[in-house]
């Protein structure tokens, strides 16, 4: 087999690089996002695919998968990241939660939505699920500590 030459090999390389003068990557729909960004992110989630890029006022978000669950992580333009939102199921819900919510009301059957936010030094969770024709939003920490909404004896 002939080794490919002439412009278009460099043509490819120079497309699959980053920028090296200005440490940018570029996306799609004109999205650029900084060199450090996608440190941070790569380091973070090494195994992420269906990535995509959005930027408003300073504030990056990539959309992304990993396993079975989607994710919107935040950074700052200097690759701080901020927190990552993502949609899973009850399989992944501390128990500790799951088993306060079942006791509080008995009748429950299955969450409408659970939604983990992992940030720096802390997780938590936000809880939507329908109640005797109610929809109940509860916010939880990582060890079982209701931060908001009430469990209102039913």
């Amino acid at each position: 087999m002939k080794p490919i030459t002439g412009l278009l090999p460099k043509i490819l390389i120079v497309l699959c690089l980053p920028s090296s003068l200005t440490g940018q990557w570029k996306y799609e729909d004109d999205v650029v996002v900084p060199a450090a960004v996608i440190k941070e992110f790569n380091a973070m989630y090494p195994t992420a695919r269906q990535l995509s890029w959005t930027s408003e006022g300073g504030i990056l978000k990539a959309n992304f998968q990993v396993d079975d669950y989607f994710s919107d992580a935040i950074f700052l333009q200097e690759g701080n990241w901020v927190e990552t939102i993502t949609i899973v199921d009850e399989r992944v819900l501390p128990r500790i939660i799951f088993n306060q919510i079942k006791e509080k009301y008995s009748s429950f059957s299955y969450f409408d939505l659970i939604i983990r936010i992992d940030a720096p030094k802390t997780t938590r969770w936000k809880l939507i699920f329908y109640y005797d024709e109610e929809e109940i939003t509860l916010n939880y920490s990582d060890n079982g500590t209701l931060i908001s909404g009430a469990l209102e004896d039913k």
